[in-house]
């Protein structure tokens, strides 16, 4: 099964949409799949505590998009990454 990793910016954009059409779409596309099963959307803990800093009145809906995301039980380990690029960058 795919994981796609969701960082602290795109799991607030999720509730707080205030990314452009195009990444907004995709961030749809992707939790769209999470639903049907066709890949795990996470996160680390340390997303919830970072958007703890904003004023309180912010939380709520900061953590609004949380909700559809699995949050890592120990993220403290890398396991691994990929990149990939191509002769351009």
């Amino acid at each position: 099964m795919l994981k796609v990793y969701f960082d602290n910016n795109v799991a607030s954009a999720v509730s707080k949409c205030d990314f452009g059409k195009a990444e907004q779409d995709a961030i749809k596309q992707l939790l769209e799949a999470n639903r049907s099963g066709k890949l795990e959307l996470g996160t680390s803990r340390h997303t919830q505590r970072e958007m703890e800093r904003a004023p309180a009145q912010h939380h709520p809906k900061l953590k609004m998009g949380l909700a559809e995301l699995d949050v890592a039980k120990d993220d403290h380990t890398v396991l691994g990454f990929y990149t990939q690029t191509d002769p351009y960058g």
